[in-house]
């Protein structure tokens, strides 16, 4: 077969091939009893971290992809080992630098030995649906230079505020400004962390930008990741609990929203609506519905018992980065990149009415139910909160330092609506009080 092949194929498919033993650190080789080599345990984290970036389902170098047992296999094997044995630089892959180490290519080697098997049920299913879930690298002790903070959630007790950190979240105790704990195992990435409304649980989207995107559920008593949901091959944006805890939604890259039991991690739905990103996901205080933000240009909006989209907006010019219920009805909030934040209607996706327009884009929409009002987060350096049923003048939540000021990214809202804090491109995080919009906080989120 491989004769047949295309001659950039069978090098491309040569060279994937060989990556297999290119092993992540994340991803180690755990040998099982007798030496027997684990497709999906040791093979397929690897093919994932190395090959499928080239020759996964968005970029197919060669028109060869890796994504799933059954396509990674389309080439013979014995021309994969004649390639990772061999001296000639020319036909040795992978093509640049030295061989690979021998203990790499002996793990291969088995694998073949043992003829190659897959020892998990669905040969076309994707690869980063059947591995185990990762242990990911340890954060450095310290940062040598703070990182854009991209996701914030408060405690129930309101004292505490969860941060994006690299690889973990680090949560702040806000009166003291002191890092008082450091949650491990998570992507280098984190897009969005929430708050189960009355069990200890956290979850936790985020990922490997083109490689992979996952939300962890966490046990906030002891840190340990329980489950590990929506695995796919780019980002997580999004996961957030719907407001009787018995759901999670989430949504990512893949253009996909996915709703998952609390009790069991069963999926019990999943829409495939929206042709690119799926930026943000919020749910209605019912929990029958959800509302979508996409890079599509488009806001949606999901009914869970018909199973069906009820309605797309398309008021925005660009991205559309948040969106939200309106404290009272059935309407929806959106904001984007073109820096508006929209007021519009499910049952007909009109508009209501335009209720801001920032010179920058509208990143987050945090909302206020018992004072009707919602927040906004953009690229200015203040937040905004706006009355959600009359525009009218809006209050300024400012930042205390003039100097150095960044486009806010990412904001919360606490469980009695009290405080509301920002995270900003530079890494800093500010808390203000919501009564009389004075700044109560201020820290650089960086461990030192």
């Amino acid at each position: 077969m491989i004769s047949q092949m295309p001659p950039l194929v069978r090098r491309c498919a040569g060279l994937t091939l060989a990556c297999l033993l290119l092993i992540h650190p994340a991803w180690q080789p755990c040998v099982c009893g007798d030496d027997v080599v684990s497709f999906r345990n040791d093979i397929a984290p690897v093919l994932i971290a190395k090959c499928q970036p080239c020759h996964g389902p968005k970029k197919s170098s060669g028109d060869y992809r890796v994504d799933s047992f059954e396509r990674a296999m389309v080439v013979g094997a014995d021309e994969i080992v004649d390639r990772i044995e061999s001296e000639d630089d020319d036909f040795r892959m992978p093509p640049d630098g030295d061989s690979l180490p021998k203990q790499q290519r002996e793990l291969f080697a088995r694998w073949l030995d043992q003829e190659a098997t897959y020892d998990d049920l669905n040969p076309k299913a994707s690869l980063i649906s059947i591995v185990p879930g990762i242990q990911h690298p340890a954060a450095p002790g310290h940062y040598l230079r703070s990182i854009p903070v991209t996701a914030l959630a408060f405690s129930k007790s309101h004292t505490e505020l969860y941060v994006s950190g690299y690889r973990e979240l680090l949560v702040w105790n806000i009166p003291e400004r002191t890092l008082t704990k450091r949650i491990p195992n998570l992507p280098p990435r984190i897009r969005c962390i929430d708050m189960h409304p009355s069990r200890p649980l956290l979850a936790v989207a985020g990922g490997i930008p083109g490689r992979l995107g996952e939300v962890r559920i966490i046990d906030q008593n002891t840190s340990q990741v329980l489950r590990v949901l929506h695995r796919s091959d780019d980002m997580c944006f999004s996961a957030r609990f719907s407001p009787d805890g018995r759901k999670l939604a989430t949504a990512g890259a893949d253009g996909t929203v996915q709703v998952f039991e609390t009790d069991s991690w069963i999926r019990t739905h999943r829409f495939a609506n929206h042709s690119d990103w799926v930026q943000q996901i919020t749910w209605n205080q019912a929990s029958t519905r959800l509302a979508s933000a996409s890079r599509d240009h488009t806001a949606k909006v999901f009914d869970l018992e018909s199973n069906k989209r009820l309605t797309s907006y398309t008021g925005h010019d660009g991205n559309v980065y948040s969106v939200c219920f309106a404290p009272k009805g059935d309407d929806v909030f959106s904001g984007g990149s073109d820096g508006k934040l929209m007021r519009w209607r499910v049952e007909d996706g009109k508009t209501v009415r335009e209720f801001a327009r920032q010179q920058e884009a509208v990143y987050q929409i945090g909302l206020l139910p018992q004072t009707q009002r919602v927040a906004i987060a953009s690229g200015d350096p203040y937040l905004l909160s706006i009355i959600a049923h009359n525009a009218g003048e809006p209050k300024r939540f400012s930042p205390g330092d003039t100097e150095g000021q960044a486009a806010n990214l990412s904001a919360a809202v606490s469980f009695d609506e009290r405080l509301i804090a920002a995270g900003d491109r530079h890494g800093t995080v500010r808390v203000w009080t919501t009564e009389n919009h004075q700044l109560m906080a201020e820290f650089a989120a960086r461990p030192e």
